[in-house]
């Protein structure tokens, strides 16, 4: 919980900008109004987000929890806005990954808009179409499987070679 907290100034919330804050003051009232952009944007979507937007769930939890974990309004929101950041992160990259895997492999990208093309025609798909394109599924796996958005375990050195 204590790294989703807000902090007073985007060097409290980014240290390694400490040493620069002294020779980019020009730079102050930028990162100031980005960070109070952010902290509105937070306070939306913590407020409900506008129609069809589906935070319901994680503030109605938040809002439950939030005398557990010792949290005001502010840091429930900035909790929210954390966690928003972090799936958009994570679903851009996983889509750039996804974009650089099918340049570099024009036989399955033609593959997968074969049977894209095959079981959709010129409608785009929907979810229930995932259990008839398997080929198009096995992509996405092996796309977050090749290059994960996020670390999902540590990093293992193997210690003794051994000939099969």
């Amino acid at each position: 919980m204590r790294a989703c907290m807000p902090q007073k100034s985007i060097v409290d919330t980014l240290p390694f900008l400490a040493p620069l804050s002294k020779r980019v003051k020009w730079f102050r009232k930028q990162s100031d109004d980005w960070f109070e952009e952010t902290d509105e944007e937070g306070k939306r979507l913590y407020s409900g987000g506008a129609p069809g937007e589906r935070w319901e769930t994680l503030v109605q939890d938040l809002d439950i929890n939030r005398e557990k974990y010792g949290l005001s309004s502010h840091d429930a929101v900035w909790t929210t806005l954390s966690l928003f950041m972090a799936a958009q992160e994570t679903t851009s990259t996983a889509l750039r990954v996804f974009t650089l895997a099918m340049l570099n492999n024009p036989a399955v990208m033609k593959a997968a808009q074969r049977q894209l093309d095959s079981i959709c025609g010129d409608r785009p798909p929907t979810f229930a179409d995932k259990d008839k394109l398997p080929y198009i599924e096995a992509i996405i796996k092996e796309t977050l499987r090749w290059k994960p958005g996020v670390p999902l375990s540590r990093l293992n050195r193997v210690s003794e070679v051994r000939p099969c």
